[in-house]
């Protein structure tokens, strides 16, 4: 569970200044529930109660899982296991570089709509990455 936290930590960054917007503060919730699953499904919080275990985190912990790719955070919510909470990163990363190599097939063929020959091969990558296959779109080109 920490090295789950840990994750979060890693992706984010926090300003203590400043004072929460709407969508700060919604993500901010919307963590306190994905905290709280990251507990429910790791080892180390079986037996646990997840709602005191998530309320005794430092609010760094909160402020980190706000900062994340809201993508990251969803694929974190639907994981089943702490392994694939560690890999929601890498998957999300490989569907958006394959979104980012559609558009890019979609400007070169002046289709900025594409169209669903085109969108074909990045759309099969993508649900490969999000299956967490996260090297599906290496192939892609991107540049």
């Amino acid at each position: 569970m920490k090295r789950a936290l840990l994750l979060l930590a890693l992706f984010a960054a926090c300003d203590e200044d400043k004072p929460d917007t709407a969508e700060v503060a919604r993500a901010k919730a919307d963590c306190k529930q994905l905290l709280k699953h990251i507990v429910t499904i790791s080892p180390q919080g079986e037996g646990q109660n997840a709602d005191e275990i998530v309320a005794a985190l430092p609010i760094e912990d909160l402020q980190a899982c706000a900062a994340t790719d809201g993508e990251v955070r969803a694929c974190m919510g639907k994981a089943t296991t702490v392994a694939q909470v560690k890999q929601c990163p890498a998957i999300v990363g490989c569907a958006q570089k394959a979104n980012k190599a559609r558009d890019k097939a979609r400007k070169k063929a002046n289709q900025p709509a594409g169209s669903p020959a085109l969108d074909k091969p990045f759309s099969d990558a993508r649900d490969k990455c999000m299956a967490g296959d996260e090297h599906a779109a290496d192939s892609l080109d991107v540049e």
